[in-house]
């Protein structure tokens, strides 16, 4: 009887950290999601100037200056409802991948003379410091879909 409520306890307690894990995770990508695409459509004249200077054609920098903030805000949509969030943190892991491929790109001098077209103050990191910020966030992105994944398969 004793080893059968360990072996329960033990898998709430795996079940409220992994909760706790992936809770963490979508939060903290939900935030800086939001602040990006807000700042991004609150400047959307200086997002827009930053887009066109892409080594991209016209046409496609202004798409792409409506398409990214609408994008993350989707995803902050998707990491919010629970039957939703494996589709959130998969698309949070497609953003990231490219944006830190991006990074990669700009700090390999293969860009040019480029500027980042993050929102507000994360336009301000330098390459290097955007790197780590992408990486970490990417961490955090994988981490939540892994465990959302594992949950899904028990």
């Amino acid at each position: 009887m004793e080893i059968e409520y360990k072996i329960l306890h033990k898998a709430r307690l795996n079940h409220i950290s992994s909760e706790l894990v992936t809770t963490t995770c979508y939060l903290l990508l939900s935030l800086v999601y939001t602040y990006s695409s807000l700042s991004k459509l609150q400047n959307f004249e200086e997002t827009k100037r930053q887009m066109l200077n892409q080594p991209v054609p016209d046409w496609l920098a202004i798409i792409l200056a409506w398409f990214i903030p609408a994008v993350e805000l989707l995803t902050v949509i998707l990491l919010f409802f629970p039957k939703t969030r494996t589709l959130g943190f998969k698309l949070s892991t497609g953003l990231l991948l490219a944006f830190t491929f991006y990074v990669v790109m700009a700090l390999l001098d293969l860009l040019g003379d480029t500027a980042c077209t993050c929102g507000g103050l994360i336009s301000y990191l330098s390459w290097d410091a955007h790197l780590l910020f992408n990486i970490t966030l990417l961490i955090l992105s994988i981490t939540g879909l892994l465990i959302k994944e594992r949950r899904t398969r028990q």
